[in-house]
């Protein structure tokens, strides 16, 4: 693993180098938590993340419904958005381009892609979840093929963002970075899992859960996440062996 090691040094250093920057671009994360809390959708805070109990949506009213998957949607481009923009860095580390002028494009291109991408893995997972219902072992089928849809689709934003790929050049690029770099992959979910549990561990041993779970929402809208994003797109660019 000491090429993934090279690979983690270069995400800290990028990060703590433009930490300011990047907490400030990834403050839109925070306002799309929000959101979701504040529609009447079933939800519940896990590890800073707001998940919806998929189980209690047929209760709902078709009014209830529809505000429902607007607020995801909006939450979804705010989102990509982010994910845009601290690419972003990156890009312009690598090709001197000028943020400013990129993030203008980016609204209107490259965020509008990855959005696509994402509402697409979001029916990817639903349909799976649709299909798997009263099958036997679901509860192991269903996190298992959704696990398989995140990680085939996981280098789109930075293929997009970086290279500037149109959607199926950049799902072809994601599927073959994932079976050549597996390894990476592992290992940026471990660190993934660790770090918000942790977080979540230590916030939670020291204030009480209903506050304690807004403050793990915040540090990791501000710091895990940009992080682990700028950490994705690191390894993302082993597929250059000019730019190790």
């Amino acid at each position: 693993m000491h090429e993934f090691k090279r690979v983690l040094n270069h995400a800290w250093q990028l990060y703590t180098k433009k930490a300011g920057m990047v907490s400030i671009f990834a403050l839109p994360l925070i306002a799309a938590f929000v959101i979701l809390f504040a529609v009447p959708a079933p939800t519940y805070n896990a590890l800073g993340s707001v998940i919806i109990r998929t189980g209690s949506i047929p209760e709902m009213d078709p009014i209830s419904t529809g505000i429902t998957i607007l607020a995801y949607l909006v939450s979804i481009f705010i989102f990509a958005d982010v994910i845009t923009n601290i690419n972003l860095i990156i890009k312009a580390k690598r090709t001197q381009n000028k943020i400013p002028k990129e993030i203008l494009k980016a609204m209107g291109v490259y965020a509008t892609k990855i959005f696509f991408v994402f509402v697409l893995i979001a029916l990817l997972i639903f349909a799976v979840q649709l299909l798997s219902y009263g099958m036997q072992m679901q509860e192991i089928i269903y996190p298992f093929l959704s696990l398989i849809i995140y990680c085939a689709f996981f280098f789109v934003p930075p293929a997009i963002v970086i290279d500037n790929y149109d959607t199926t050049r950049a799902i072809a690029a994601s599927f073959n970075l994932v079976l050549k770099l597996p390894l990476h992959l592992l290992a940026w979910i471990l660190i993934g899992l660790i770090s918000l549990s942790l977080v979540e561990l230590v916030v939670f041993f020291i204030i009480p859960s209903e506050i304690g779970s807004w403050i793990v929402l915040l540090i990791n809208s501000l710091y895990i996440l940009p992080f682990l994003i700028i950490l994705q797109s690191q390894i993302y660019m082993e597929r250059y062996p000019l730019a190790r």
